[in-house]
């Protein structure tokens, strides 16, 4: 029997793992922020592997509330993020024993958004169908 995961198999458009063992950097974790703003909207999913696993959260990056005054205060506009917390197992299912990790949703934005210190970043697809941030110009199409 299959068991269906509650995040996704792999990272896409419009979905991005980030590991979180060593402490993700705020600046990237911006810069995905700011990317996913530009394109289609999507989800981070904080202390996932880029395999999919779930190996849980930094400790600084606990608080829900933080972090979203994180993102609100280094992007211009300001991104309405919306984080909570998931536990889940090995195989990316909810369990109550699992593991912490953090799903920030980013809303499609309507005008451009950058960092608090200008990058303006767009998420595109590589050949091999795997997702990239890279820098853009403010043009939005």
């Amino acid at each position: 029997m299959t068991v269906a995961r509650d995040i996704p198999e792999r990272e896409a458009l419009k979905y991005e793992f980030k590991s979180d063992r060593k402490r993700l950097p705020d600046g990237e974790l911006i810069d995905t922020v700011v990317a996913l703003a530009n394109t289609e909207g999507g989800t981070i999913y904080l202390g996932v592997e880029d395999d999919g696993t779930p190996t849980g959260i930094h400790q600084d990056h606990a608080g829900t509330t933080k972090l979203s005054a994180l993102v609100a205060n280094k992007t211009v506009p300001p991104v309405p993020a919306r984080v909570s917390t998931l536990l889940l197992n090995a195989n990316g299912v909810m369990d109550e024993d699992g593991v912490q990790i953090v799903e920030i949703e980013i809303p499609r934005s309507t005008a451009i958004v950058s960092s608090s210190d200008g990058k303006i970043m767009r998420r595109k697809l590589k050949a091999d169908g795997s997702p990239r941030a890279c820098r853009s110009t403010p043009m939005k199409s």
